[in-house]
């Protein structure tokens, strides 16, 4: 192989083309190689995307293009914002929105979600009153791996209307990493 062509065999052994590949000095030089392999990785991208939305049950939901930030009296409009950066995913930490009925948590846990999705994250929406019997889904892994399969990040919304006892009726706002926990005022 040459180097210039290096790339495309690799691209052709991440798609699981090793007929291609045995093949590899008949093929390597068409003018169609390349279309191919970047067609099959779009399909498959594409296809990755909606089972990944289709099986985090999200549902339909508004845009936060609609979020009413007067509504809640005391909405932190910046940290809500700085939650859509998804900085937690990349730190595998948590967030839980916690607070009365009907002030958007729902709908912001949705929103994150699918931003999450569209990112490239597995994802797997649950209100709190589903917490207590789901049961995560064993990822597939090859029979020599011998390590358990631990959950990423979550995003969760609680829709109780429990409050924090150091508050009447503000919601809280929390990350919570497996390393460090971290806790930020309520958004609201």
């Amino acid at each position: 192989m040459t180097t210039a062509l290096e790339p495309l065999a690799a691209r052709a052994k991440a798609l699981g083309f090793y007929g291609l590949l045995e093949d590899w000095p008949r093929y390597r030089d068409e003018p169609w190689l390349a279309p191919l392999l970047e067609r099959e990785e779009q399909v498959r991208a594409e296809r990755s995307l909606q089972r990944r939305i289709q099986r985090c049950r999200i549902g339909a939901f508004k845009p936060m293009a609609d979020f009413d930030y007067d509504w809640p009296k005391k909405v932190d409009r910046e940290q809500v914002e700085d939650l859509f950066a998804l900085d937690w995913l990349d730190a595998a930490a948590n967030v839980v929105l916690v607070g009365p009925n009907g002030v958007g948590k729902t709908m912001i846990a949705q929103n994150l979600a699918h931003q999450a999705v569209l990112r490239g994250a597995t994802v797997r929406f649950l209100t709190a009153s589903e917490l207590p019997t789901w049961r995560p889904r064993r990822a597939r892994q090859p029979s020599s791996a011998a390590s358990p399969v631990t959950p990423g990040p979550a995003c969760s919304s609680s829709t109780s209307s429990a409050t924090s006892p150091t508050t009447t009726d503000t919601p809280t706002c929390s990350t919570r990493s497996s390393r460090a926990a971290t806790s930020k005022s309520p958004p609201w």
